[in-house]
């Protein structure tokens, strides 16, 4: 591992480790094409060659002139022309209908702050998860962290700036977020905003307003909110049970995260040592969506103690394992 580094370029690994916290911050949209311990680079598949449309008319038969005739509903053949471009709009749109979701009692956790070895194939990185409750309000985040030179030697990557944080309101129903942001050296690159009291997400740039339901999560805080579930029912920690969480993509629009309970299971943390933790899945829906297998501390609030991340049918895999205090 120490041989592999020294051949890399100090910008090669900060392109390696940027790639492995894309990967851990809901590692959603990180190219599932990519394979474990596959150049961080996206490498987007061949594009198939492009349809072409040919609009084939013939001359109109010479008429008497007439009156302009009423408009005619329009023929299939002018819907092939591009539709004028549209400036996004930045105003704050009415309140849209929201699916029906379920909505669960809630009891987030304390503050707690917790220390993760990040790994893709044999590429490795840590990053810190802060969770800070205060008052009615919330901010979660999950940030790389600088390695000490020893851990440095052994192939742990710098994340230093490069992370994502949730903000928002804390409620009966749990998590309430108002601002999910995508974090590069230290700048917010990426947003989702959310105006949970007008029912509406949009992603970066100001583009289409989505419906959003009561007690919908973002990319992040899914993480807490389903803690936040389980220490308010314990019954849903039962075998078979399902707790069913509204997720918002980058660009807005909610999809369902169905996580089913598998039990308590034996599972192995960063440094090889064992723990108990409750084991929770959740099924893709379809090709190169996200699966999501996590082990919860039922000992400890229901924090996540490995994390595992993929996307079939491709190789792509990400882990989160819990790095452990030294005594």
């Amino acid at each position: 591992m120490t041989m592999l580094r020294s051949q890399l370029s100090p910008h090669a690994r900060r392109r390696a480790a940027a790639g492995l916290l894309a990967a851990a911050v809901l590692g959603a949209h990180v190219a599932p094409w990519l394979g474990p311990g596959a150049p961080v680079q996206t490498a987007l598949p061949a594009a198939a060659p492009a349809l072409q449309l040919r609009l084939m008319t013939q001359p109109a038969p010479r008429s008497p002139a007439i009156k302009p005739a009423a408009p005619a509903p329009v023929a299939p053949a002018a819907l092939v022309h591009a539709a004028p471009r549209v400036k996004p709009t930045t105003a704050v749109p009415a309140a849209l209908p929201a699916p029906a979701w379920p909505v669960y009692a809630a009891d987030p956790p304390p503050p707690a702050e917790r220390l993760y070895l990040l790994q893709r194939g044999n590429e490795r990185a840590l990053a810190r998860l802060i969770w800070a409750p205060q008052g009615g309000a919330y901010s979660l985040s999950l940030m790389g962290e600088t390695p000490s030179a020893q851990a440095a030697e052994g192939g742990i990557h710098a994340l230093d700036g490069l992370g994502a944080a949730s903000t928002g309101s804390v409620a009966a129903a749990g998590l309430l977020p108002q601002r999910h942001v995508e974090r590069r050296r230290g700048r917010d690159v990426r947003a989702t905003n959310i105006d949970a009291a007008a029912g509406w997400v949009r992603g970066s740039g100001g583009g289409t307003a989505h419906p959003w339901p009561a007690a919908g999560q973002d990319r992040l805080s899914w993480l807490l909110q389903l803690a936040a579930v389980l220490r308010a029912d314990t019954a849903l920690a039962q075998p078979g049970a399902q707790v069913r969480l509204a997720v918002a993509g980058h660009r807005g629009p909610v999809a369902a995260w169905v996580f089913e309970v598998r039990g308590l299971e034996s599972v192995e943390l960063a440094e090889g040592q064992q723990a108990t933790g409750l084991a929770l899945s959740r099924a893709p829906q379809f090709p190169y969506d996200l699966h999501i297998d996590v082990w919860l501390d039922p000992a400890e609030h229901f924090l996540p103690l490995r994390l595992r991340l993929a996307a079939p049918p491709s190789a792509w895999e990400s882990l989160w394992l819990l790095q452990p205090a030294k005594p």
